[in-house]
Order: C-alpha cells, then structure tokens, then sequence
C-alpha cells in the first residue's frame, strides 16, 4: 500500500518544497511523502503573460524652456528640472539649485517657474493702498475705470445706510480692489468681495459649484481626435456679472474707493457716503450681479450657463453636469 499509494517523491519535489497536491486523509512516511489514498492530480502552473497593445504612441518631443533662462547660459533641457536660473526673481541674478523635493515632482516645479515668470515680468496683484503709490496716477485711473465699468453693468446699487440695522452693516462683505501691473504696461484695477463672512451663515457645500471631471476631459479629448472634430475655445469676460444675486447681499467700499466711486457718479452715491468710526469715507452697496468673491458666486453663474445652453436645445450629460451635448445636423456637439 505504500508503494502503490505514494506519490511526490523526487518527482514531485522542487528543492525541499513540495508543489504537488496530497489527498488530505493520506498520512506520511518517514521520509516526508503522501501515504494512503487515491494519487492527486498535479495541475499544471501556467503563466499568463500581459497582452501587448500598440497605441501608436510618437516619441516625446523636447521642449525649449529657454525663456526661463539667462540670455548668456545655454539651455539645458535634460537638467531644467535641477538647475534652472529666474534672473532677479525668487532665487536673486546668479543660477541655483532646485531644492531636493521639486526633483520628484516636476510639475509642482514647473507651475513654479511659470509663477516666478510673471513675477520677472512685473505681473503681479497687488492692494490698493499699496498699489496707488506704485502706480501713482495710472494706478488711480486703473480703479476709476474698474468702477465705472462695474457701474454700468449694474453690478452694484447704493443702498442708503440709514435703513440698514447693525446686524446688517455687521454682515455687509469688504470689498478688496486689486492692481495688476501687465506685460504691456498697462495697470488694470479688479473689484472683488470679501465673502468670508458668508461661511458664518452659509451652510458648507451649499455654495458649491459642480466642475468637471478629468474623466470627461480626457474621454472627450480621444473623441474630438479620433472623429476629427472642430473644437473652440472661448472666453466669457466678467463671467460671474452675467448671473443675477438671488440674495440679497451688501458690500461697503471704504476710503480711497468709496471717495473713487463717487467721482463715477457723484450725483447718484455723494448723498449716501457717511464716516465711520475712524472717520474714513463708508459707501453700502447692494450687489445685484453676482460679483466675485461672494461664495455663490460660481454657483449662479453655472446655474444661469446651464439654463442658457439648455435653451438652446443642450443637454447635460447624465454623469457629469458640466458636460453638455446637442445634436447639430446629425453631429453631436460637445
């Protein structure tokens, strides 16, 4: 019975492992082997390999970083990521050495180096205050023409302070104007809000705005190339202006730009202009576009893009919000 029943063996051994399946009710023998029972099929081990796809990939072509760099050293690509020079910005005229954590993560480096690009060239925000002295004169006409603009999109009201509460001039959002000095020269002011005193009664997540999966981008992307569609791309100046406040939310210009908006429109805010506690010009405001800062802001302006572009015959992809299709003489549109 031993003979007859034994199975493994040498046959059935690797080194001193044995890979062959035993009958659970044999025994062993003294010399480590399977007694007892019907001999086990051995089943054989097969390695499956990983299929082999060709995407028809073409070979990663080199890019010119040279702008990056000083006009007397030569570019070299196969070490931007290791050293790299900004003349006169973040790391001072002479070449310097990346820090060690940007060697493993080359994008966060490069959005580095397109920052500290705008910063070489002048591009940069700025307040106010801080802005008028740099600027001087072109830095005052920058905030007059920001003003005027946002006054004749009636993007804001004059709301007389006499009929607002304490609670409510408590609530009424800062606002924040920014200078920004351009490639070309050109200073151009930005009004925006302080929405930080919405978050103490706007509740979380309810002023999110829906944004678009990577997903989408990318399935959409093979699409347009593999059907060799058209695509645009457009540009929505002052987008947020174009949504309507739902609520009804008061902003209060201060100072400088309270005594800049009168002069848009003197007949129209002087008599509503009051001193506040440190005697500095105050000016309430009632926001009827949905100006950016506000936490609603994105919000509006998707809902009002969503009904704009449903009425035109769109509609919105079922997973994902922010994808949205048409069907155009038997083409689809994206």
């Amino acid at each position: 019975e031993g003979e007859e029943g034994r199975v493994g063996g040498a046959d059935n051994m690797v080194g001193d492992e044995e890979v062959g399946n035993v009958n659970p009710h044999a025994g062993n023998d003294l010399g480590g082997n399977a007694v007892g029972g019907p001999p086990a099929a051995v089943a054989p081990v097969e390695t499956v390999q990983p299929p082999q796809h060709n995407y028809n990939i073409h070979p990663r072509q080199g890019r010119n970083y040279s702008h990056c760099y000083g006009d007397d050293e030569q570019v070299d690509e196969a070490n931007f990521f290791q050293t790299a020079r900004i003349p006169g910005v973040l790391y001072g005229a002479n070449s310097v050495h990346v820090p060690e954590a940007f060697n493993t993560d080359l994008i966060a480096h490069h959005i580095m180096i397109i920052i500290a690009t705008k910063v070489a060239a002048g591009e940069t925000h700025i307040f106010l205050k801080q802005g008028l002295k740099e600027f001087g004169v072109k830095g005052e006409q920058a905030v007059y023409k920001e003003l005027d603009v946002l006054h004749l999109q009636n993007v804001f009201t004059r709301q007389d302070p006499g009929c607002l509460t304490s609670n409510e001039k408590g609530k009424a959002l800062e606002s924040l104007m920014f200078l920004e000095n351009k490639q070309t020269g050109a200073v151009k002011g930005r009004l925006v809000a302080d929405g930080s005193k919405q978050r103490n009664y706007i509740e979380e997540g309810a002023a999110a705005s829906p944004t678009v999966m990577t997903e989408s981008v990318l399935i959409t992307a093979a699409i347009v190339a593999t059907e060799g569609r058209d695509v645009a791309v457009i540009d929505l100046p002052g987008a947020f202006l174009n949504a309507e406040m739902d609520e009804v939310v008061h902003m209060v210009l201060r100072g400088k730009l309270a005594e800049l908006m009168v002069k848009v429109a003197p007949q129209i805010y002087r008599k509503y202009v009051t001193l506040g506690n440190k005697r500095e010009l105050m000016l309430y405001m009632t926001l009827q576009k949905a100006l950016y800062g506000c936490l609603r802001s994105a919000l509006l302006f998707y809902l009002k893009l969503v009904a704009d572009l449903e009425g035109q015959g769109f509609r919105l992809n079922p997973y994902d919000p922010c994808v949205a299709n048409k069907l155009v003489t038997r083409a689809q549109m994206t």
